[in-house]
């Protein structure tokens, strides 16, 4: 029974060739479909989305802005290539989220490349690279605009080329890849600055581990060094601009005002969250490091897992040490844990028949949750009065593409993880169904383009608010703001005004209020108070 569920390992061509087709297509469905759905603040870092966007409005590419203030929070990588995508696509939720879901699927094929460089296996690489997609946050992060899925997949990469270099027999190819590292170390950087030299710290660890090795000469401690100035062709030419900017000396002093994120959180938090957010992997992943530390000393794969375990440990040791956590944080270490987790269950199934019946028990209990849960988007639309069409086509769309994926899964060990997927995605589509009544930000851009006034004719009462930063994404272009709001009633050019119900109470007759003409409530909290003709 378990040889039957473990696939034997196949590295033949055709193999090979339809694993990586099926895991390409699985991917960019996962990433891309329904990716602009949602309102761009649903579960989203609207600041992001805003920074990029004002770098097509500024024209400046060097120095980042956020409502036109000087913004020094983090590196430009993300935020170029955000305003890339909105070159290409405009300025839309889409484009805002395309280079987290890109970043994500480049993650996914390193996974499964150097997989199956270590373990010599398509079995174990495909299984491997679905553990990762189907990782709880790591397909969460991939469709969100923050600048972490970059970071991690970058990070990830630097490790992996320093694994390669270290393994390469030929003097050029050892030092292409430590060049490679550094590459991908740069890049880190250019994303989340300084934190990015962390994957030395896994350098280290694992360079003085292989030292002690018969095959520690093959380190090249040298070679690595001298490939290190590619770091600074990296780097270099935005730090150069940056300090030649106009604005440099206001940049540098916000930058001494900042205050690093502090965001206390108990020493055990990751040991209590990342648990949960690398399911369903997590069990696969305790029972692989389990078997390693048992069993390294006769396992062919012992060299591939032991740098994952480093990898894993060491990041985590030092996340443990910071002030700042956040699960997020996390997505460095994803990649070797799915490296251990595919390794263990192929492991464990030729060793006993009773993993392989819980496998099949919790696929089929999983695979029934999911198909009842396709017609969630249904139940979305019914609860929030919204059209039922739309989330009919979701559930359509999301029925045959389980059908479809179940239905020509190369391995049936993957269909566990394949479930767990698609189950992520209605829970986004749910979202996305549901934004009419659930985001206030999506209904406010409804309201203000269904009425008889132009974006200059806008204008917030008190400034810098989050929703007059949804409104200047949504609009592609910067609103007017004041906090006087004497001048923005005798302003006859002003035509609507967006503030908050407390202060409406406050500054309109109630008569004014009642009327559903001139005041246009969008939640609880917003409010949106045309002016009459004349004033």
């Amino acid at each position: 029974m378990a040889d039957k569920l473990a696939d034997a390992a196949d590295s033949s061509a055709p193999t090979a060739k339809k694993a990586l087709v099926y895991l390409v297509l699985v991917s960019l469905f996962a990433l891309l479909f329904n990716l602009g759905g949602r309102p761009i603040e649903s579960k989203d870092y609207l600041r992001y989305a805003e920074v990029a966007r004002e770098i097509l409005q500024f024209d400046d590419w060097v120095m980042m802005h956020e409502q036109g203030k000087i913004y020094v929070d983090k590196p430009p990588l993300q935020f170029w290539l955000t305003a890339v995508a909105y070159r290409i696509f405009g300025v839309t939720p889409f484009a805002a989220r395309l280079p987290s879901a890109a970043a994500a699927f480049c993650g996914v094929l390193i996974t499964f490349f150097f997989a199956r460089r270590i373990f010599g296996s398509t079995q174990t690489a495909f299984l491997a690279a679905i553990v990762l997609l189907s990782a709880y946050d790591y397909l969460w992060w991939a469709r969100r605009t923050r600048i972490d899925m970059l970071f991690g997949v970058l990070f990830s990469a630097s490790l992996v080329c320093y694994h390669q270099g270290l393994q390469a027999t030929v003097s050029r190819n050892k030092t292409l890849w430590y060049m490679a590292f550094w590459l991908a170390t740069g890049l880190a950087f250019m994303d989340k600055a300084l934190i990015a030299f962390s994957n030395l710290a896994v350098v280290f660890v694992y360079a003085f581990l292989a030292s002690r090795r018969a095959e520690g000469r093959s380190l090249s401690a040298a070679r690595f060094m001298l490939t290190s100035p590619v770091l600074l062709l990296v780097t270099l030419p935005w730090i150069i601009a940056l300090v030649h900017h106009p604005q440099f000396s206001a940049f540098w002093h916000i930058l001494q005002q900042t205050r690093i994120m502090d965001r206390q959180e108990a020493f055990y938090f990751y040991l209590v969250q990342m648990p949960l957010k690398l399911l369903p992997a997590t069990p696969f992943v305790v029972m692989g490091i389990w078997a390693f530390m048992r069993h390294h000393r006769q396992l062919p794969e012992k060299d591939g897992l032991q740098f994952a375990l480093v990898w894993l440990l060491t990041i985590v040791f030092i996340l443990h040490l910071t002030v700042a956590k956040s699960t997020r944080y996390l997505l460095p270490v994803y990649l070797p844990c799915a490296l251990i987790g595919a390794w263990a269950i192929p492991f464990f199934l030729k060793r006993t028949k009773k993993l392989g019946s819980i496998l099949r028990g919790a696929d089929r209990l999983l695979l029934a949750a999911v198909c009842l849960g396709t017609v969630s988007p249904l139940v979305v639309a019914w609860f929030y009065g919204v059209s039922l069409w739309p989330a009919l086509l979701y559930s359509i769309v999301m029925a045959a593409v389980l059908a479809a994926a179940r239905r020509f899964l190369p391995y049936k060990t993957t269909g566990l993880f394949i479930s767990f997927i698609v189950l992520l995605l209605l829970i986004d589509v749910g979202d996305t169904v549901g934004r009419q009544k659930t985001s206030v930000y999506y209904r406010m851009n409804r309201v203000l383009k269904m009425q008889p006034v132009t974006p200059g004719q806008i204008v917030f009462y008190k400034c810098y608010s989050r929703a007059q930063t949804a409104m200047e994404f949504y609009f592609n272009r910067p609103m007017a703001c004041s906090n006087n709001w004497q001048s923005i009633a005798a302003n006859p050019r002003i035509r609507a005004i967006v503030t908050t119900r407390a202060i409406a109470e406050v500054k309109m007759p109630a008569a004014d209020l009642k009327n559903p003409g001139r005041a246009i409530p969008c939640d609880d909290k917003w409010i949106v108070i045309i002016k009459p003709d004349g004033g």
